[in-house]
């Protein structure tokens, strides 16, 4: 196996998904000591709510990967469990696939309770690169203006909703994107630029998506050794921590 210099790598975008492995042999060698993981059955097999099987994440720590769950819920069928989300590092919500608006007021009554305890939200955008991200970027915007103390994580963006980002994100210090999907030339550089270094989090969408392919966005990235840190861990240590 081929050596890599050791870093450190925290993967907020970890998906458990019928029929695809979280293999630890690959978080290993790309140096993945952390990971967030997110069960999409919510998406695959349209239950309402889920958090990751006690099998997998059982697997991934006997492994000595340290695993965190996330809370996948549609919230236009059922409101976030209290007692899941003592269990749960952040909740993670699929506007699009689930076909609701960020402006309803049962939506709004759950994101209230995820600020008063202080778990991050993670809005999606697309999971399979097939999907379109409509994302409602003047909603979001709405939401972080209202939840000022709630962080709000942008993922499954790509190329394409870069002006929207700009637009609508730069602004609001409490929103921050997850390069998973995003693909422009130079995009992490162009991000760091447009948002800072402490607005932009390593993911990968693995199993979906290449972790290694995620990873080399930000080791061959113009950008300084401190910069290449915040994204790849020290952001989600000091956001999920919280």
């Amino acid at each position: 196996m081929r050596e890599r210099k050791e870093i450190h790598v925290t993967d907020i975008d970890i998906f458990e998904v019928p029929n695809r492995e979280v293999k630890v042999d690959t978080l290993l060698y790309n140096s993945v000591k952390e990971i967030y993981i997110t069960s999409l059955v919510t998406i695959f097999n349209s239950k309402p709510l889920a958090l990751p099987s006690e099998k997998v994440t059982k697997r991934l720590i006997e492994s000595g990967v340290k695993v965190n769950s996330i809370i996948s819920v549609d919230l236009k069928r059922c409101d976030i469990d209290s007692h899941l989300l003592e269990k749960s590092k952040a909740v993670r919500i699929f506007p699009i696939h689930h076909n609701f608006s960020l402006r309803d007021s049962k939506i709004l009554r759950n994101l209230s309770m995820l600020e008063k305890n202080n778990k991050p939200l993670i809005i999606q955008g697309r999971v399979l690169w097939k999907d379109k991200c409509n994302l409602p970027f003047n909603e979001i915007k709405e939401l972080a203006e209202k939840f000022p103390n709630l962080k709000i994580i942008i993922s499954g963006v790509n190329y394409g909703e870069t002006l929207n980002i700009m637009r609508f994100v730069k602004p609001f210090d409490n929103i921050y994107i997850a390069i998973s999907y995003f693909q422009p030339l130079n995009g992490v550089e162009l991000l760091v630029k447009k948002l800072g270094s402490g607005r932009v989090l390593f993911g990968s969408a693995y199993p979906l998506n290449y972790l290694e392919s995620s990873l080399l966005k930000v080791l061959m990235a113009n950008l300084s050794e401190e910069d290449k840190e915040r994204i790849l861990y020290l952001n989600a240590k000091e956001i999920f921590s919280r």
